[in-house]
Formats: structure tokens, sequence, C-alpha cells
């Protein structure tokens, strides 16, 4: 006879609620709703509610101690491995019923991303996963992030693309890198402890700094090519300057992901 978790479980898994793919959820549906506006495009409410919960589904995914060991490493406070598979499957019957809402003619546009997504975090590539490879790791979100930002709203509304689309994702490649510098560099002893080197692991914090600036200054020339208003660029000059000025910490790492939702402001003005 099947019984149910104890209380006790179930508390567990609300305390190991993640709040960082919460966050990231946040960051893929501020980064759809300023293409959406800045391009014109319909995306609907069925595609906006997948790309939330599919995004929450793969970075908790990649909290299970299991298949992330140097995330476990990294967090002093450990994940319930019931409480993420709790919220994983939560976060998986939300796609699939938002899946079947969509017309079946944007069905295949969900396929790279989806798969990108699951090459990163189970190991499907010579037994590894993609985030095993620390030189590829950086490069391979931020494509990852660029396409589903970028060229997905417009695959999803059905609208053409153009030739000068490759600035805009190279614009919001921008937005990517300086929260790569700052969590590999916070990241960085459980990144090695596992054997996942990353280009950027060796590092000073000094050298990441003075390379977000480079691309602050680069990403302002990336924006003159785009259909964003001003206020998108100011949130990359924020993002930059609150990882050049702010010491590391925990709140640290929400406070670099919330800032890259900065274009939600697009938005809402």
């Amino acid at each position: 006879m099947m019984h149910l978790p104890k209380p006790n479980n179930w508390a567990s898994a609300l305390k190991s609620f993640p709040i960082g793919a919460a966050i990231a959820g946040f960051v893929a549906i501020a980064w759809l709703l300023a293409t959406a506006k800045a391009y014109n495009l319909p995306l609907g409410a069925a595609f906006l509610v997948l790309a939330y919960s599919g995004t929450f589904l793969v970075y908790t995914i990649d909290k299970l101690p299991f298949l992330s060991p140097e995330d476990a490493f990294n967090y002093k406070k450990p994940f319930s491995v019931f409480g993420l598979l709790f919220w994983m499957v939560c976060a998986f019957v939300v796609v699939v019923v938002c899946v079947f809402l969509l017309p079946f003619s944007v069905w295949y546009y969900l396929l790279l991303p989806g798969i990108l997504a699951l090459m990163y975090v189970y190991p499907l590539v010579f037994g590894k996963r993609i985030k095993a490879f620390g030189v590829i790791k950086p490069f391979w979100m931020v494509f990852a992030w660029g396409f589903s930002g970028v060229i997905l709203p417009f695959g999803i509304a059905q609208a053409p693309v153009f030739q000068g689309l490759i600035w805009v994702v190279l614009y919001r490649a921008m937005y990517i890198f300086p929260n790569i510098f700052i969590l590999d560099y916070l990241d960085r002893v459980g990144d090695a402890a596992n054997g996942i080197n990353t280009p950027f692991q060796k590092w000073t914090l000094a050298q990441m700094r003075g390379v977000m600036g480079l691309f602050a200054l680069v990403g302002y020339v990336l924006w003159l090519q785009t259909a964003f208003p001003v206020i998108d660029y100011i949130g990359l000059v924020v993002l930059t300057a609150f990882g050049s000025l702010v010491l590391p910490s925990s709140m640290y790492r929400h406070g670099m992901d919330l800032l890259v939702a900065w274009p939600i402001l697009d938005y809402v003005f």
C-alpha cells in the first residue's frame, strides 16, 4: 500500500523552493516581453507561462545534487531532493498543459531550446552534461538565452526574421556575460573540485570586472542597432556597476540574477 510522505517532507519541500529557478523564470518572461513590445510580436499567455515554467523546470533540475554535485558543494544550504522533485513535477505539468494550448504549427520552434536545456543539465554528451564542459558552458548559456529570448519569440509569433536580428542577440549576450563572470567567480571552488574548468575560473575579480566594463561599452554600440528603448541599455550599465562595486555574497547572487530581468521595464514603461 502506498503511503503519503510524512508532513515534515512537505515542509522540507516548501523550504527547498528554488528561488534561483524562480528568478530565472522571471528573467525569461522579462526578455520575451521586452522583445515582443520592441518588435510588435503577439506571444500569448500560454507561451509566456510555458517560458516561465520551462525555465523554472530546467534550473530546478540543475539543483539536483546527483546531477550537479558542484552546486551541492557551492550552496551552503542543501536542497531536499524530495522538495526539488516536487517542484519539478509541478513545473512539468504546467509545461505539458501549455504546450498543448499552443498551436501545433509552432511546436517545432520549442525543440531547439528544449534540447539545449536538456543537454545542459543531463549527461547526454559522452555521458556528461554540457555544463561539465567548462570551456563550452558560458557560451552555451549565452546562445541558449539569446536564442530563446530574442529569436524564439519571432518563431512563436510566426513573424519573419531579419538580418539585423543577430545584433539584437549579441546585445542580449551582454546582459548574460556579467552574470556568468561573477557567478563563475563565486562558484569557482566547487566547480574546480568537480572537474569543471571554465575559461574565467583563474581570472581575478578585478579582471572580470574590467571585462564587464568593456562589454558595457560594446553593448552601447550594439544597442544602437536594436529597437529597445534607452532604459534597456541603462539596465546593462546598472548590472555592470552592481557587478563591479558590490562585494560578492549569497544575496549578491540573487541580486545579479534579478538585474538581468531589467528589460521588464521596457514592457512596463
